[in-house]
């Protein structure tokens, strides 16, 4: 589910202007080390996993909008996806935890700067496409789990 809001996050991002792309990029990271650091300063352990589940259905609507869902409608939804996906990577830490963090950020911007790499020679269809299987199992593991 991590991997699929990353990438479905990127992949809406490329879609729009290049400006928006280190905007959404940056955003995604600075709130995943916020979770991180607030769910490792609080302690408490919280099951978000239907929260989790739930950003990666609306990630794949962020890819059947498209642009009709704008920068600054798009940018809260983001915000929270980076924040909850953060937060419990942040209960999970253990032994060396700044160097998981460093890993987990490194790890997420090269999936992005991937997926934008990737973005030029995708289609509009197989965005909407990604789109829809990123919703699409989200909703599976919401149902199932």
């Amino acid at each position: 589910d991590h991997l699929l809001v990353i990438a479905a996050v990127a992949l809406w991002a490329s879609r729009h202007a290049p400006a928006y792309r280190g905007r959404v990029s940056g955003l995604f990271l600075a709130t995943l080390l916020g979770g991180t650091v607030l769910a490792a300063t609080l302690g408490t352990s919280l099951n978000l996993e239907s929260m989790v589940l739930s950003s990666v259905v609306l990630a794949g609507g962020l890819l059947l909008a498209g642009k009709r869902f704008g920068l600054m409608a798009a940018l809260p939804l983001i915000a929270v996806f980076g924040g909850l996906h953060g937060y419990v990577h942040g209960q999970e830490l253990a032994g060396h935890p700044a160097a998981f963090v460093a890993g987990m950020l490194l790890a997420t911007a090269a999936i992005q700067g991937s997926v934008f790499a990737l973005s030029h020679t995708l289609r509009t269809y197989w965005v909407k496409s990604a789109g829809a299987a990123t919703a699409l199992s989200g909703l599976l593991a919401l149902i199932g789990g």
